[in-house]
């Protein structure tokens, strides 16, 4: 390449920059809220939550979270209650309009005089006891009250469950180990269920062996007295033709 002068000069080439490419993480899809077979408030709140946190969202792209996630119907009730439409607001206002409607007192008293149920077992208790105290805590936290601590939930469960030897051997458990958390009691109670059924298993299965025994030496004593009695079958041919034959000898008489 020549200058203007004639002179020669040496091209030199910009390099490119390097090419960037920017990851946009995939969102989450959060079920519709509304619908009939939706999400509970309490369970759309957590996954909307879960959606923010993931993806460290801007404050219009947590708000398209929600527009996007529930039904005309609820966007026309939130807009009387939060007109500036910010995000946390609207999930405090749909926790209020669809959340739980017992006072605290009710939820309260359903938890403490919640029990096993005879046909319910450890896993469907404790599920259904958790339940009730997460709608406790969720109510007490919208409220600004101090939320009901574990292990009340944990003492609740120990104490409430239908087997009587289970439940003593879990409070004597919390005597000596009094920081056990409801996962830790929960497991306890599971191991001691699952070992009585293997043993309630074992010993019917003794038993049947027991019974099958006694019937089968029953019957050989049957088969046995028949065997040592042979002339039986005999003796009563014989006394039959003795009533026959006297049968006759009266009717000679006559």
């Amino acid at each position: 390449m020549q200058s203007n002068d004639g002179s020669a000069q040496t091209a030199i080439e910009t390099p490119s920059p390097a090419q960037q490419y920017i990851v946009i993480p995939a969102r989450r899809n959060v079920r519709q809220f509304g619908q009939h077979d939706g999400p509970t408030v309490e369970d759309y709140l957590r996954e909307v939550r879960s959606v923010w946190r993931t993806g460290a969202l801007s404050r219009e792209d947590r708000l398209d979270v929600i527009l996007d996630s529930i039904t005309s119907r609820v966007r026309r009730e939130l807009k009387l209650h939060s007109p500036d439409e910010d995000p946390e607001e609207m999930l405090q206002v749909m926790l209020r309009i669809y959340g739980e409607k017992r006072s605290m007192q009710e939820l309260l008293s359903a938890f403490y005089s919640t029990h096993q149920n005879p046909r319910e077992n450890l896993h469907e208790f404790s599920h259904r006891l958790h339940q009730l105290y997460e709608e406790i805590v969720i109510a007490q936290t919208m409220h600004g009250l101090t939320p009901l601590s574990e292990r009340s939930l944990r003492d609740q469960f120990a104490s409430q469950i239908k087997d009587d030897l289970a439940r003593r051997m879990l409070k004597e458990r919390l005597l000596q180990e009094p920081n056990l958390t409801f996962l830790e009691v929960r497991k306890c109670a599971l191991r001691w269920a699952g070992a009585k059924v293997t043993a309630q298993t074992e010993v019917s299965a003794v038993e049947a062996q027991q019974n099958q025994r006694q019937n089968i030496r029953e019957e050989n004593v049957v088969v046995s007295d028949r065997q040592s009695r042979p002339g039986d079958s005999a003796n009563r041919s014989s006394t039959n033709s003795e009533i026959e034959s006297l049968r006759k000898d009266m009717k000679e008489l006559k």
